[in-house]
């Protein structure tokens, strides 16, 4: 009877773990050759810490990384739950390899995706590298957006900074990107306590722009004003940029004021190309001494023609999937844009049974496995301003309980490989693990599964 029961649950496994790997392929001519989309482009791994670490509100967390690219790497972005919080640029140059440390001040507990992101000289980004991070509460637990000052005990002096005027870079300046500037504010000790050894203004939130994590205070006596200053890179990205820096007592008590930093990268006017026609041929026509022939000039409009340069987009969507249940996200490229891979991120609890090609996104589903709601996230990696048409190609395979799956789907001839995926069912089965899927060696996408 139990060998019956093993042989049932064989049977049934196999249905349901059929390995379908799907793929993306795109016409080479369509999307502009090789030179877009081909070999060569960035990469970015996160070295240190490793995924699932822990640590403490108000501990400086520092994510290192190396990217590399043929083409140079020209900026780095840190991202947390999809938000940047940081940008670097190699110090000089656009190097082959970087290596780069960047440091995150968690204000909250909670888990949190720390992602990484590469950038090439000629503006290609990396796929994200992401690893997940467990923040606990810590002694010098402080909420930098909003901090309570505790009442004062007998004896007890309060700790209070009061912001008083933007010393340099007032709100919106203008700085060209890579522009190394210091922000200073003249901030007042608007308690009880003096400032001393040990103070610091900490980076609390939002973009660090290559600053510190943290600087000392100077020795300030209550009441008395003192200036605080940053040295700061503007980021390489255009747009509005802001950061928020907090005080920080010799006890590791966040207080007084928010310090905010707000610059603007403007964009380059765009330079609009004009087309000057062809002069027309002139014929020399047969006049009498009778007639006079008047001067003629012809007046030719000027054609502006805007120039548009492909881009990649990053797309996401999120899906809050209760213990047990499964759940699906669809992250969609807009408009006008083609889909041309995808991916996912999601807690280790989470088995991922689906992630390829839907329409024109990325579709990903997930089992909970664990005992809590966790979040899953879909990514699409879109591709502006080009033509062309995005199709997939399918290959199965299935694998019996202890054994192994594996599929290949080839993009047919005059097409390139831009990503693939996987589906086992419509339900996930946390018995049914995929341990690679990658491009091969020639034009196709391979995927691994172990049941």
């Amino acid at each position: 009877m139990l060998h019956s029961k093993r042989w049932k649950r064989a049977i049934a496994f196999v249905a349901v773990s059929a390995l379908l790997a799907t793929l993306a392929c795109a016409p080479l001519e369509d999307l502009l050759g090789e030179d877009l989309l081909g070999d060569g482009g960035p990469s970015v791994e996160i070295t240190d810490p490793p995924s699932g670490s822990t640590a403490e509100v108000g501990q400086v967390i520092e994510i290192a990384s190396t990217s590399t690219a043929d083409a140079g790497i020209a900026r780095v972005e840190l991202l947390v739950d999809g938000d940047m919080v940081r940008e670097d640029a190699p110090p000089s140059g656009t190097p082959a390899s970087f290596r780069v440390v960047q440091s995150w001040l968690p204000d909250a507990e909670g888990e949190f995706e720390i992602s990484v992101v590469a950038y090439d000289a000629d503006g290609q980004a990396s796929e994200e590298a992401t690893i997940m991070l467990q923040v606990g509460a810590g002694a010098a637990e402080a909420d930098p957006t909003a901090t309570p000052t505790p009442e004062p005990g007998p004896g007890e002096c309060t700790l209070d900074g009061t912001f008083v005027i933007d010393v340099t870079i007032p709100a919106d300046t203008e700085l060209a990107p890579g522009t190394t500037f210091v922000k200073s504010w003249r901030i007042e000790d608007s308690g009880t306590c003096d400032w001393g050894p040990g103070f610091t203004l900490v980076f609390a939130s939002g973009e660090q722009m290559g600053g510190p994590a943290s600087v000392p205070v100077p020795q300030t006596a209550a009441g008395a004003m003192v200036d605080l200053s940053v040295q700061l890179d503007a980021p390489m990205a255009y747009g509005t940029h802001q950061g928020e820096w907090r005080l920080r007592s010799d006890e590791g008590q966040i207080f007084g004021d928010v310090l905010t930093v707000q610059i603007i990268v403007p964009a380059p006017p765009t330079a609009t190309p004009t087309v000057t026609p062809a002069p027309l041929p002139t014929d020399t026509p047969t006049v009498t001494p009778t007639w006079l022939v008047p001067n003629i000039t012809l007046m030719f409009p000027t054609l502006m023609i805007p120039v548009f340069f492909p881009s990649v987009e990053h797309v996401q969507q999120n899906v809050s999937i209760a213990p047990g249940a499964t759940g699906s996200a669809t992250a969609e490229c807009p408009s006008g844009s083609l889909v041309v891979s995808g991916g996912y991120a999601a807690h280790w609890d989470v088995t991922i049974f689906r992630q390829y090609k839907s329409g024109n996104g990325w579709w990903v589903g997930g089992v909970n496995n664990g005992t809590t709601n966790y979040t899953m996230r879909a990514y699409a990696v879109c591709l502006n301003n080009v033509s062309g048409t995005i199709s997939m190609v399918h290959a199965g395979g299935s694998a019996v309980p202890g054994g192994k799956a594996h599929a290949v789907a080839n993009c047919p001839s005059g097409s390139v490989v831009t990503g693939g995926g996987w589906n086992w069912g419509l339900t996930g089965s946390s018995d049914m693990h995929v341990y690679n899927s990658s491009k091969t060696s020639g034009n196709g996408w391979e995927v691994w599964a172990v049941n």
